[in-house]
């Protein structure tokens, strides 16, 4: 019988191959072939640096909450990040996870709900910022107003927002107390409570650490957004601004947060045609630009991978 893992696997990488077949249907080979050869090496060159620099930033960003007491090295913790990147491309996205997690808990004594919690706060700020560019991205795109948005000023929108980032902060000040009955209890409910309490800490304990990430996580958001930008600006056709493009790009990138496809392959593409598609650029040319900077980024986490993981294997002892 095959593990959990496998059974879940591939149901979601049929599911990718099926939609990313439909998508390429959809356009013209001659026409996606020549889209593909027209960004330039310096352009690829330039969208591979902005990709890389942001995951450079995205693990730090992630070494920022999880060493809040620890002493681990982000020299120690690059190798961990960048192979659990490159799971996260090629299995079903909590696997990277585990991968952080299990090798922190194996090389650091770090216990398994410190490191989720942790991992999860991490998680948390990049979804917040990532809706945020998307949210913007979609106001300023609904010129027929498709999406029927609250007629509400920008004020009225931060007094939510306002509202809401204390609500959060109310529940996390009550965590504490809500959760002392539980903490200590063996089994999953337990690992739970243990790891609300320590996602309560981290925001209690270390909002300076928070911010700094929600600020990088920000200019990451921006440095991304820059190689759609440049691999569009590629295509030769007339691209939106750095800003709305990175803005569309995050609205699309969120379709990979539904457990449908592997890694968001295929929804993500459909989206960013529908999306881009409204700003003029043509289904061959997103088509086109999605699929180099997958393949950038593919490139750009495994080609490594392999050498983290000889950094990360237990030593064999000698016989």
């Amino acid at each position: 019988m095959p593990p959990p893992a496998s059974r879940r696997l591939w149901p979601r990488l049929a599911v990718a191959a099926l939609l990313l077949a439909i998508l390429l249907l959809q356009v013209d080979p001659v026409a996606l072939l020549h889209a593909l050869a027209r960004p330039s090496w310096a352009i690829l060159a330039a969208a591979g640096g902005a990709i890389l620099g942001g995951t450079l930033i995205a693990a730090f960003n992630s070494y920022l909450l999880i060493n809040c007491h620890q002493g681990i090295r982000f020299r120690d913790y690059l190798p961990i990040y960048w192979l659990a990147w490159a799971a996260g491309l090629l299995l079903p996205g909590q696997v990277g996870d585990l991968v952080v997690i299990s090798s922190l808990i194996r090389r650091h004594e770090m216990e398994w709900h410190t490191s989720l919690g942790r991992t999860l706060v991490d998680k948390a700020i990049s979804f917040l910022v990532v809706s945020g560019f998307a949210f913007i991205g979609l106001v300023g795109l609904d010129q027929a107003h498709l999406f029927r948005w609250p007629a509400l000023s920008w004020v009225e929108w931060g007094g939510l927002g306002v509202l809401l980032a204390l609500a959060l902060a109310g529940l996390a000040a009550r965590l504490p107390r809500l959760l002392a009955h539980h903490a200590e209890r063996p089994g999953p409910l337990g690992l739970i409570a243990r790891t609300l309490r320590e996602i309560g800490a981290v925001a209690r304990l270390h909002p300076a650490r928070m911010g700094i990430n929600l600020v990088l996580t920000a200019a990451r958001t921006l440095i991304v957004g820059g190689a759609y930008w440049l691999v569009f600006l590629g295509t030769g056709q007339a691209v939106p601004p750095l800003l709305e493009t990175a803005c569309l790009a995050s609205a699309s990138g969120l379709v990979a947060y539904l457990p449908i496809s592997l890694n968001g392959i295929g929804t993500v593409e459909w989206a960013g045609v529908a999306l881009f598609g409204l700003r003029g650029i043509p289904a061959v040319d997103v088509v086109s630009s999605y699929l180099l900077l997958r393949l950038l980024v593919m490139g750009i986490a495994l080609l490594p991978a392999g050498i983290c993981y000889a950094l990360l294997r237990p030593a064999t002892p000698a016989s």
